[in-house]
């Protein structure tokens, strides 16, 4: 392969410690919703697909006095090995790990 893509993100979720690497490799199918939107979903008819990661670090988010809404954030590094729709997206999401911010798969 020429050219080799490596993202940074930042997720929510329980987490692996620092250093872990980790492979997600589970089929992705893209469904059309309405006329300009679409969803990718991990299904047993989708696409052969594979994410490589690492987790770089981590944080407790702490919301509310009592401690009660506290979440754990951590920031990875990101390999997709195949270039599905919204590969990185969809699989992160599908192991408890959704990007930071994203509404459709967090």
């Amino acid at each position: 392969r020429l050219v080799s893509k490596e993202y940074l993100c930042v997720c929510l979720g329980e987490l692996p410690s620092v250093g872990t690497l980790g492979r997600i490799s589970s089929p992705l199918l893209t469904v059309a919703v309405g006329d300009e939107s679409s969803y990718t979903k991990v299904s047993l008819k989708g696409r052969t697909a594979a994410t490589s990661y690492e987790v770089l670090a981590w944080h407790i988010i702490i919301n509310g006095a009592e401690h009660e809404n506290s979440n754990s954030a951590a920031l990875l590094r990101v390999w997709p090995l195949t270039g599905r729709t919204h590969q990185i997206r969809a699989h992160l999401a599908s192991i408890g790990l959704p990007l930071v911010g994203d509404t459709k798969y967090g």
